[in-house]
């Protein structure tokens, strides 16, 4: 184990999420006006158990616990959309929560973190304010973070006998890696993408088939052309070129159509899309092309047949 740590909030978990207004010191405005940030509450080595990069300024120490001045450590997205990009170190803030108090203390920001995301892998990161857990605070039940160098799974019996020894009536529950938390907070897109996945296979295996099913009606009605052809003189390799570039006009013809529409069309699943674009080059080189290939090989099995025909049986049926 290299470092632990706890929170109340934690991202990813789908509960537990703090939303407060918050005051500027220097900026008073109505309450409608208010900015709203997602406040979390963490013990020192909050950030380096969960391996969130520390921007600028310092983290919490153990000292910050012990029920001195009211501190707090902003993220990112913090200073961009509320301080503008303006240095917030040792500026003071009031998120509108408290825990205890009369009324919620004034805290100076000491530090800016990285963004985490905290809803979902897809989403947008939110404007956050970490704050040190103190003697005072009476939040309920926080998250413990443990960072590992092995597998974390191997972890869990050594965690057990670790809670064990300090308190055995106290039950570890819903022990998992931050894999599973990222895990389960895509299940829903995870689902929907797969579904879209295997639709996408079947219309490919339904390309195929009907073009292979319109050339191969193609070749059927042109059996008399393909013996007459070969009777001049034709080449079977140029009967068979002939009938793939038919398929291969027919493939571009349709995969161009569906290109167009799909730069339309895919705003409809913006919302599935996690890492890349709605017009990401990579896929609309790369699945056209493959649609094209898939075509060309439904188009050589007519083909193939076409090049077969005997003039002299054809001939002498018609």
């Amino acid at each position: 184990m290299k470092s632990a740590s706890a929170i109340f909030g934690l991202p990813l978990s789908g509960g537990q999420s703090l939303f407060t207004s918050l005051d500027i010191e220097g900026r008073p405005v109505p309450a409608s006006q208010r900015p709203r940030v997602a406040f979390r509450i963490i013990e020192s080595d909050y950030f380096s158990a969960m391996g969130i990069r520390l921007a600028q300024g310092r983290a919490f120490t153990p000292h910050d616990e012990q029920g001195g001045p009211p501190l707090a450590i902003v993220n990112e997205t913090f200073v961009r959309e509320i301080f503008k990009g303006e240095n917030p170190v040792g500026r003071r803030i009031k998120p509108n929560i408290s825990f205890g108090e009369s009324d919620a203390p004034m805290r100076e920001i000491v530090g800016v973190v990285g963004d985490v995301k905290s809803g979902s892998i897809g989403g947008a990161a939110v404007p956050e304010v970490y704050a040190p857990q103190t003697p005072t605070d009476f939040i309920g039940e926080m998250t413990v973070v443990v960072r590992t160098a092995n597998d974390p799974n191997a972890l869990v019996s050594s965690l057990r006998s670790m809670v064990a020894a300090k308190d055995k009536d106290l039950p570890l529950r819903d022990l998992r890696t931050l894999d599973q938390y990222v895990s389960a907070s895509i299940s829903a897109p995870r689902f929907e993408t797969l579904l879209l996945g295997a639709f996408a296979v079947l219309a490919c295996v339904l390309t195929a088939i009907g073009l292979y099913g319109v050339v191969s009606y193609s070749v059927t009605q042109r059996n008399r052309e393909m013996g007459i052809r070969i009777a001049l003189g034709a080449q079977r390799a140029s009967i068979l070129r002939m009938v793939v570039r038919e398929g291969f006009l027919l493939a571009v013809i349709g995969t161009g159509t569906g290109l167009v529409a799909s730069f339309f069309a895919v705003r409809l699943i913006r919302g599935l899309l996690f890492g890349v674009g709605i017009t990401d080059p990579i896929t609309f080189v790369t699945v056209p092309l493959m649609m094209i290939a898939v075509a060309l090989l439904a188009s050589c099995v007519p083909a193939r047949r076409a090049t077969r025909v005997d003039p002299m049986v054809v001939l002498r049926e018609e």
